[in-house]
């Protein structure tokens, strides 16, 4: 077995068009056993919850995370 990636992906849907995309967020790596004792790993847990609204842009949700802490 050698180290993989496993890529994670967002579904998005334009509210105005309806068209169907994807788009990466992130990635999980996954080691061989034998290498977990060269690094350390940190996870971290965020939840955040926040109304779901198509007139909210970038400025409105940054406002409104900062109102629950990030």
């Amino acid at each position: 077995m050698k180290n993989e990636q496993i890529k994670v992906f967002a579904k998005l849907k334009d509210p105005t068009s309806g068209i169907e995309d994807k788009k990466e967020v992130g990635k999980m790596m996954v080691m061989k056993n034998s290498d977990q004792s060269k690094y350390t790993i940190n996870v971290y847990v965020i939840k955040a919850f926040l109304s779901d609204n198509p007139t909210f842009g970038e400025t409105v949700i940054d406002s409104e995370f900062s109102k629950i802490g990030g």
